[in-house]
């Protein structure tokens, strides 16, 4: 197997002939058994550098279509399958466990449902923390280098399909490693949505507010492919509040109340805002505020800011500060200086 620079991931394939593309399989290395994705089948080398890397705990299929060499692996390994619910009556052999949408398939690993692909149960594996995914059917790495659909002609729905895979958008994901094809280790995002973009049954750049998440926030930028601005809509009931008090530092925002009222909390006080209002907060200090809804009906506000790599979010009321490139926050209070820790030159 070769070993891939996302962390504690290998690969192996078979080549198809008739689709003139690998057929890869994934591993991911763990210490507690390491995990499978749509296996084809191994040569005697590839179960040997599987033994050493401590045996086979778990093969996770994305589809009813990528069952693959799975059931002959399961029989040498005793791993247990684990497929999406509605993929589970569609293999050659009742899986070991299924997962929905959402659901996690092992420690850091998530299911995400990719409908009317080519079965039923497709999935993509998003994996904690790496803004990379697992995906098989119906992304092809084929030409190298880019992202394609298999055809239409193996899709349930093809327009819908291409809906659903908005869902991979709006991770921003870096990395694919696709099943079928070559993986695409950098730029995925861009690769994906140039894949999707191409389309001329239906614009996927648009999506109408009933088709967003249900919940209290709802992202919209990565799901229409924005990359420079980010669009969020925040619903909030009586008693809600949109975020911490907070402000960034190279980034401009701009807020617009669709329903209801309520206060907007900022350095200048609490003012209530309404229905109609727009509301802008430059990037710094004077850009500060909080959304509390105070009133007795939801409050729905449509959010839009820009987005720099360089990123720098303060919380004043916590004295935290978080950055984009590390993804992560920290308290001000814990600053040291520019040497300390680095000890003495020998």
């Amino acid at each position: 197997m070769k070993r891939l620079s996302l962390h504690g991931f290998y690969s192996w394939s078979t080549f198809d002939e008739r689709r003139g593309v690998d057929m890869h399989g994934h591993l991911w290395a763990r210490e507690d058994g390491c995990v499978a994705f749509d296996p084809p089948a191994m040569s005697d080398a590839d179960r040997q550098h599987l033994e050493e890397l401590g045996g086979l705990r778990t093969i996770v299929l994305t589809g009813s279509q990528q069952e693959r060499d799975a059931a002959s692996l399961r029989e040498h390994s005793g791993a247990e399958v684990v497929a999406h619910e509605l993929a589970a009556t569609h293999l050659s052999f009742p899986p070991g466990r299924t997962v929905a949408d959402g659901e996690e398939v092992v420690d850091g690993l998530r299911a995400v449902h990719l409908a009317y692909g080519t079965g039923p149960g497709t999935i993509a594996v998003d994996i904690a923390g790496s803004r990379a995914f697992v995906v098989g059917d119906p992304l092809v790495g084929s030409p190298a280098g880019s992202v394609s659909l298999v055809p239409d002609a193996d899709l349930a729905d093809p327009p819908r399909a291409v809906l659903a895979l908005r869902a991979l958008l709006r991770h921003e994901p870096q990395t694919l490693l696709l099943s079928t094809g070559d993986s695409v280790h950098h730029g995925a995002h861009d690769r994906l949505l140039d894949c999707l973009e191409a389309r001329t049954d239906v614009y996927i750049n648009r999506i109408n507010v009933s088709e967003l998440d249900a919940g209290s926030q709802a992202e919209i930028g990565g799901l229409i492919g924005g990359r420079d601005l980010g669009y969020q809509l925040f619903r909030l009931d009586p008693g809600e509040f949109n975020c911490p008090f907070h402000f960034h530092h190279f980034d401009e925002e701009m807020a617009y109340v669709m329903e209801g009222e309520c206060v907007m909390r900022t350095d200048r006080g609490e003012f209530t805002i309404r229905e109609g209002d727009f509301i802008a907060f430059r990037a710094g200090p004077r850009g500060v505020h909080k959304f509390v809804n105070r009133s007795a009906a939801r409050c729905v506000l449509f959010v839009l800011g820009e987005q720099h790599p360089h990123l720098i979010c303060e919380y004043p009321d916590s004295e935290k500060i978080a950055t984009y490139v590390v993804n992560g926050a920290f308290r001000k209070r814990d600053v040291v200086g520019y040497w300390d820790g680095e000890g003495h030159a020998d």
